[in-house]
C-alpha cells in the first residue's frame, strides 16, 4: 500500500504497479499449470475423502502465525446495464467474511460510474467501527480529490 509515499498520485501509481506485477505471477503459465494440477487431483479425490478433510478443519483455530490481518476484495459488474424487479440497479455491496485469521475485510464492488465499499470487521481488530469507517471515508474523498 505504500503507506510512506506522501504523493496519493505516486502511491497509486505504486499500487498499480504492484497489482500488475501479482497479475502477472498469477497468469504465469507455471501458476496456471500448478493451478490445474491441483484441479486434477481434486477431480479424482473420492467424494468420502473430501468430505473426511473438511471436517478435520477447524473454523475456530487460529493460526501462530499470519500474512496480515485484513482482505480487500474487489468485484467489477460491468456496465450499470442491469435490472431487478423492473428497475435499474444503481449500486451493489458485498462483505467478505471473517476467519481466524482474518478481523477486518473490505469489499468494494463497482457497477457503472458506482463504488460501493463495504466493511466487515471484529471489536478485537476495530474497536469502533464507526470511528474506522470516517477515516476510511476521509481516506478515499482525499484520493478522489487529489485524482480528480
Amino acid at each position: 500500500m505504500f503507506p510512506a509515499e506522501p504523493d496519493i498520485r505516486t502511491r497509486s501509481r505504486l499500487v498499480s504497479a504492484e497489482l500488475a506485477a501479482r497479475r502477472a505471477r498469477a497468469n504465469h503459465p507455471l501458476s496456471e499449470a500448478a493451478r490445474a494440477s491441483q484441479d486434477a487431483v481434486e477431480a479424482h479425490v473420492p467424494a468420502f475423502l473430501a468430505e473426511w478433510g473438511v471436517a478435520q478443519f477447524d473454523p475456530t483455530a487460529a493460526p501462530p502465525t499470519v500474512t496480515g490481518n485484513t482482505v480487500v476484495s474487489s468485484v467489477s459488474r460491468g456496465a450499470a446495464d442491469l435490472t431487478l424487479g423492473g428497475g435499474s440497479v444503481r449500486f451493489t455491496a458485498g462483505f467478505p467474511a471473517l476467519s481466524p485469521a482474518m478481523s477486518l475485510t473490505h469489499g468494494v464492488h463497482g457497477i457503472g460510474d458506482t463504488v460501493t465499499v463495504g466493511i466487515t470487521s471484529n471489536s478485537a481488530a476495530v474497536p469502533d467501527p464507526d470511528l474506522y469507517e470516517a477515516l476510511l471515508r476521509d481516506a478515499l474523498d482525499d484520493v478522489r480529490h487529489a485524482l480528480a
